[in-house]
């Protein structure tokens, strides 16, 4: 996964209204996800979101409708697992509550879908042919079963002359499947039950906000964990210095005393001898 130059942005296209103002897109029966799709749609979600935050104009959705004909909006109408696009109005987009294509200027560049049992055979066939009809830039399928679904962990199309053409992909030694993704400037990473999407320019898989700063907080607490202990022993080792130095004073005091007691017994024997001697020199002896 070698660093290739940066993404140029993408041009800004702006809204033109085609349907009257305030109008809200039609709202069909919502369609729950497969218990296989929840959790890679949601987390594809929350991590291309962060990780496009910081880019003006740029609409990821999850679950929304892309409608690409305004003239029949109940029936003209598709909705990818996750869609992305660049350089739209995105107030706009949310004030209709819908993706009209006709209206924002663009198809979206890139689309997933996440593979399940009742709709495996629509993302492979005629979804395929109405993303590439629509002009889709980028179509991916991820099947987290690994091959149950699609025949294939990971899928990608990109549009060329209105067709779309296989994406290269990789099969490493542990398994895992990738391809480069130049929409998103990304590459797909396909490991068993998750899609990892890694960022070849930090050279890192991306994360979203919410785990960088729980990271970020669990390093903080672990330094301030290694500080704490640190200075415990530091501590300690201080203490045991002190605790030392207070063992040899106080044996250097003792050590006085005696000695004192000492020169005071010689000091009174000494005198005791004198006396003696003086004693003995008065009785004449």
């Amino acid at each position: 996964m070698t660093s290739p130059a940066s993404k140029p942005a993408a041009p800004f296209l702006p809204y033109r209204r085609i349907l009257p103002e305030g109008y809200v897109c039609p709202t069909p029966e919502y369609r729950r996800d497969d218990m296989l799709q929840a959790e890679p749609i949601d987390e594809s979600g929350h991590l291309l979101r962060d990780h496009f935050s910081h880019q003006p104009h740029t609409l990821v959705d999850t679950g929304g409708f892309v409608f690409y004909d305004p003239n029949d909006m109940r029936r003209r109408r598709v909705r990818p697992d996750v869609y992305i696009v660049f350089g739209v109005d995105t107030e706009s987009i949310f004030a209709r509550d819908g993706y009209i294509i006709a209206e924002a200027g663009k198809p979206p560049d890139f689309a997933l879908e996440v593979a399940s049992r009742t709709t495996r055979r629509t993302d492979t066939g005629p979804k395929r042919d109405l993303y590439a009809r629509i002009g889709v830039g980028e179509y991916w399928r991820f099947d987290r079963t690994g091959r149950r679904l699609y025949g294939a962990p990971l899928a990608g199309d990109t549009l060329a002359d209105g067709e779309y053409q296989p994406i290269e992909l990789t099969t490493e030694a542990d398994g895992m499947v990738w391809g480069y993704s130049p929409a998103l400037d990304l590459c797909l990473c396909a490991s068993g039950p998750r899609l990892m999407y890694y960022d070849r320019k930090t050279g890192a898989y991306i994360n979203n906000i919410a785990e960088e700063k729980a990271a970020h907080l669990q390093t903080a607490a672990e330094r301030d964990q290694a500080v704490t202990e640190r200075d415990s022993e530091r501590a300690a080792r201080l203490l045991t210095a002190v605790e030392r130095d207070e063992a040899t004073a106080e044996r250097d005091e003792a050590a006085t005393k005696r000695d004192e007691a000492k020169a005071e017994r010689d000091t009174a024997q000494s005198e005791a001898e004198r006396l003696r001697e003086e004693l003995r020199r008065l009785r004449g002896e």
